[in-house]
């Protein structure tokens, strides 16, 4: 028996004594403040491998000089500070979890640095320290910092810290919950796992990457970009706002309608901003426009784009730009009782716009005004306004309209607001239709076309103004700017949507016109209520009417002439004052009364008569 007693504790004793060899051969312990390298740093044992869990004692600082391994990370608690410093561009690779835990002292930091290195590692839990003067905590200055796993702060926003000071970056697989987290101008967080919520914070650059959902539960900003990687769909978990700095970049799918839960987004770059990408949902809940700049342009340019709401667009400050060959038809802004007009109104405020750059794009009309103070600007697509007669686009002082392409269709008027106020107008191609419901002057003898404020600038080289119905106050089209450069377009009385009528479009314009066109559906009549000048080309549609005589205002020709129709001239001159060959045609007979050729190479084509002066 004694034997046997005896043999059962040498047992024992090799037993411990392997488990204890086996313990100190996988686990280092920092207990002398040193480099990693150094095996007086791991109190004479080698330098931790792989397979090694490491442990940092109290009070102790470790600088990581080389390309560092261990299996696990502890930084162990107690009334001195502890710090691991990764030197350089250096690098920790864990293989499992880090743990922080606490200073019992307050004033006292456990802190990992890892500064402009890299450290990677399975999870992160930081222990809360208890206290507000007693502080865990890590950072990043320009390195990268790799989760694969989740991101566990125990502590709050006092006692538990992620800070990301620099351009750095931080790769996160799991969850991030609890405690801190800050970050810098041109810094990277990278939700890069399969399902994840995506902390609430103010990020600079925010990617969300990996697979399947990754979801906001609470409003979250960027400062600048926010990137959507294919695979990915982005959500909302309730009603929240996302402000953007940057650029969205949308490779994967953008679903900010989910359901019962909506996402608006608020661009408020200093510069301009893009929406891009070939995601294949790429769809919008409501869209605020407040750029630092008005000048700044948001431009929406995705491969695929859709918009849920009618009435999705506030511009407070900037320009909305709708590029690229996506559908979209919707209207853009809410209406709200007009101050002055009394009457609903669709606003584009001062130091804003609104520019359709999308031939596939449809704003549809609202039963409502549209109040024109800063940008409209159409280069392809097409803009409606108003639903019914006598809906106007009023303008204030410092507005700005610009077709270049695509088309403009008014209900009612186009004018100012007041007769004083000024506007930019600048044409170079597409087409204004305006008076497409009625002008019926219910609300006030008003132009269909109106530019009345002597300092508007009107420029005009290409494109369309049409004249599509009658205006019942008889004052059509009046320009009155006296800051102009004409050097092509075309005013055009009636279209084919034009009924038959038995009073007169009305014309008194300043600028020149370049070409005047009556068309010929419904045999309307233009009349001319000033001196005007044409640069190119008059032509009087089949059955269509041009009347000078009742005011009996002359009319200057830079081109060609040709009547199919009617001209009336009571006691004006008709000068022809063009530099190349200019003919007088068309299927009608024409009788002038005063006929001046200031040009020595004047055609006559059809017979025609003066009853006057021929010079």
């Amino acid at each position: 028996m004694k034997l046997f007693t005896f043999r059962n504790y040498k047992s024992f004793l090799v037993l411990f004594c392997l488990a204890f060899c086996f313990n100190a051969s996988s686990q280092r312990v920092a207990s002398v403040s040193g480099p990693w390298s150094s095996t007086v740093t791991w109190g004479g044992a080698a330098v931790p491998t792989a397979g090694q869990t490491v442990v940092i004692n109290n009070g102790i600082t470790v600088t990581v000089d080389v390309a560092a391994v261990c299996l696990s990370l502890t930084i162990n608690t107690g009334n001195a500070t502890s710090v691991v410093t990764i030197n350089g561009t250096n690098s920790l690779n864990i293989t499992n979890a880090v743990t922080i835990n606490t200073p019992t002292t307050n004033g006292l930091n456990k802190t990992i640095n890892v500064n402009a290195g890299s450290m990677s590692c399975a999870s992160i839990t930081m222990a809360n320290t208890g206290n507000n003067n007693r502080l865990s905590n890590l950072i990043i200055t320009t390195g990268t910092l790799n989760v694969s796993g989740n991101i566990t702060l125990n502590g709050n926003v006092n006692r538990n810290q992620i800070d990301i000071t620099a351009a750095g970056r931080l790769n996160v697989a799991g969850s991030f919950t609890g405690g801190d987290f800050t970050t810098a101008a041109g810094s990277i967080v990278d939700y890069y796992g399969a399902a994840q919520t995506i902390r609430t914070e103010t990020y600079s650059n925010l990617i969300l990457s990996g697979s399947n959902i990754k979801s906001a539960p609470a409003n979250c900003r960027t400062n600048a970009n926010l990137t959507i990687a294919s695979g990915v769909t982005f959500q909302p978990t309730a009603d929240i706002n996302f402000t953007l700095g940057g650029n969205l970049s949308n490779s994967g799918s953008l679903n900010s309608d989910n359901g019962a839960n909506q996402m608006d987004f608020i661009f408020n770059g200093t510069t301009n901003q893009s929406v891009s990408g070939a995601g294949a949902l790429t769809e919008f809940n409501r869209i605020t426009i407040n750029s630092g700049n008005a000048a700044n342009i948001v431009e929406f340019l995705p491969t695929n784009m859709t918009v849920i709401p009618a009435g999705f667009l506030t511009l407070t400050r900037g320009i909305a730009k709708f590029s690229g060959t996506y559908g979209l038809t919707n209207t853009f802004f809410t209406t709200a009782v007009h101050p002055t007009t009394g009457y609903q109104t669709a606003t584009i405020n001062a130091n804003s716009g609104i520019w359709l750059n999308n031939s596939n794009i449809t704003v549809t009309p609202q039963n409502c005004d549209t109040e024109l103070s800063g940008l409209m600007r159409i280069t392809a697509g097409i803009y409606n306004t108003g639903t019914l007669s006598d809906w106007w686009l009023f303008y204030n002082t410092g507005a700005s309209l610009i077709i270049e392409g695509g088309q403009l269709n008014v209900s009612g008027a186009f004018l100012g607001l007041l007769t004083t106020n000024t506007i930019t107008y600048s044409q170079t191609g597409g087409v204004f239709t305006t008076n497409t419901q009625g002008n019926t002057g219910l609300v006030g003898a008003v132009p269909s076309f109106g530019i009345q404020a002597t300092g508007s600038v009107f420029n005009m080289s290409g494109g369309t103004i049409v004249l599509q119905l009658i205006d019942d106050a008889f004052t059509d089209y009046i320009n009155l700017s006296t800051n102009s450069t004409v050097t092509g377009g075309t005013l055009q009385v009636g279209n084919g949507a034009t009924p038959v009528y038995t009073f007169n479009y009305w014309i008194n314009s300043t600028p020149h016109l370049y070409n005047l066109t009556v068309n010929t559906t419904s045999t309307p009549t233009a009349e001319i209520r000033t001196n005007i000048t044409v640069l190119n080309d008059v032509t009087i549609g089949t059955g269509a009417g041009l009347d000078a005589s009742t005011l009996n205002n002359n009319l200057t020709v830079g081109r060609h002439f040709t009547n199919n129709g009617t001209f009336t001239q009571q006691a004006a001159t008709v000068t022809f004052n063009g530099t190349v060959l200019q003919n007088i045609n068309g299927t009608s007979n024409t009788t002038f009364y005063n006929l001046t050729a200031n040009n020595t190479l004047v055609l006559l084509q059809q017979a025609y008569h003066y009853n006057d002066q021929l010079q």
